[in-house]
């Protein structure tokens, strides 16, 4: 059963998949503030998510990897746009091979440029979702990219709408909207710890405090805001206007991984579509 419910000061509409009927406009109330977040259970089985965990914790060196900064003990597979340290030519030669293994991770007719994208469409029912196309015809942006947080890992308080404050985004800024929102689908839990927060505190009104230059502390304390802390469970899917609004990521407390697929996403300037990336 969908119902909308109110966690901590957000507003949040829970739905289970694959049951979205009459929900076609629930991403379009999330960018316009109405909703805070959407979490999607059951976006895949658990037994699905088990697979792939046990596919994840083997990859190792055979998968690019990208590193967080030391003190957030958690590292990227795929490359993660925001740490893009190398030319946009050298990313897109490699977007095309980690594409291929994030759509093998889940399986041909699960992979997330089709599945996740059937979910998001069917909250967004009037544009498109595919993944933010390159410089060339034939190039894409990695679609998503996957998250190992160890223990102890974190992400601090930070907001994602800094797409015209980096150079990695110099090209994809001139394609979307400077709104951006974000896809989170939960793989493999910790321990505890790990859960999404996030603080009613806007980055129109607060965006010089917090602007994430990936070093260990913000410059401000995020305790003076309220707070609303979303959980998810393995197959879980949650979007969240993590562009507006600052949030975190819990430190994860024990020795098992939490693992999850963050894409994100804003409308194009130019189609009805949003364009995904990671």
């Amino acid at each position: 059963m969908n119902r909308h419910k109110q966690i901590g000061w957000a507003n949040v509409l829970e739905v289970n998949w694959p049951n979205t009927d009459g929900q076609g406009t629930a991403i379009k109330q999330l960018r316009e503030g109405v909703l805070q977040a959407i979490i999607v259970r059951n976006a895949y089985s658990v037994s699905e998510m088990h697979k792939a965990v046990g596919k994840l914790e083997i990859a190792g060196e055979s998968v690019q990897t990208t590193y967080f900064p030391k003190p957030f003990k958690s590292w990227f597979y795929g490359q993660n746009l925001n740490l893009l340290r190398q030319s946009l030519h050298s990313y897109f030669q490699e977007a095309d091979t980690f594409n291929v293994y994030l759509e093998a991770l889940f399986g041909e007719d699960r992979s997330p440029s089709k599945h996740i994208t059937q979910i998001l469409e069917s909250l967004d029912s009037t544009i498109e979702y595919l993944p933010a196309p390159g410089l060339d015809f034939d190039q894409s942006y990695m679609f998503a990219t996957i998250r190992g947080h160890g223990e102890g890992g974190y992400i601090p308080p930070h907001f994602d709408n800094e797409i015209h404050n980096r150079p990695s985004y110099q090209h994809l800024s001139t394609l979307v909207k400077p709104n951006v929102y974000s896809a989170v689908l939960t793989i493999g839990a910790p321990d505890s710890g790990g859960e999404l927060e996030l603080f009613n505190c806007n980055q129109a009104e607060h965006a010089k405090e917090y602007v994430n230059y990936d070093s260990d502390q913000p410059a401000g304390a995020p305790s003076r805001f309220e707070s609303a802390v979303l959980t998810s469970a393995p197959g879980d899917l949650m979007i969240v206007d993590s562009g507006r609004y600052l949030h975190r990521v819990v430190p994860v407390v024990g020795t098992k991984t939490r693992w999850v697929m963050c894409s994100f996403m804003a409308e194009s300037l130019e189609r009805p579509a949003a364009y995904c990336w990671g």
